[in-house]
């Protein structure tokens, strides 16, 4: 069975599906991900909400967005390998968070073709 994964920020794979994701893997499924966005301001807004452990943050905190997106895709590429999912199956659309709801039909066209076949659709939050 081909199993999509749509992940609006690298991590939200893992919130609530990590253990289901491993089991589709033992299982043998296709599985895929989509991550959306390229978590750019993920430390910006982590800071502004006081969500982010400032001790483990503070390597990080002086980092320009362009250099913050850049960990979290690596961290991303490491999560899939480690997963056990194959890297032809991570997708990476790379938009801005603050810019998705601008590329909603670039989105589309990127998905059109992941999706088109996939058994099963995936949203793991709904509050993204």
């Amino acid at each position: 069975m081909k199993i999509v994964v749509v992940a609006p920020h690298g991590d939200d794979e893992l919130y609530g599906l990590g253990g289901k994701i491993l089991n589709w893997i033992e299982e043998c499924h296709e599985l895929h991900v989509i991550f959306v966005t390229d978590n750019l301001a993920w430390l910006k807004w982590g800071l502004r909400d006081k969500s982010v452990d400032l001790i483990a943050a503070k390597p990080f905190i002086n980092l320009d967005g362009e250099s913050m997106a850049s960990i979290c895709l690596k961290e991303s590429q490491m999560v899939v390998r480690a997963l056990g999912i194959r890297l032809e199956n991570a997708h990476y659309f790379k938009f801005h968070d603050q810019e998705a709801s601008k590329n909603i039909d670039k989105g589309i066209s990127l998905a059109k073709g992941i999706i088109t076949d996939a058994d099963r659709l995936v949203i793991p939050s709904d509050h993204n």
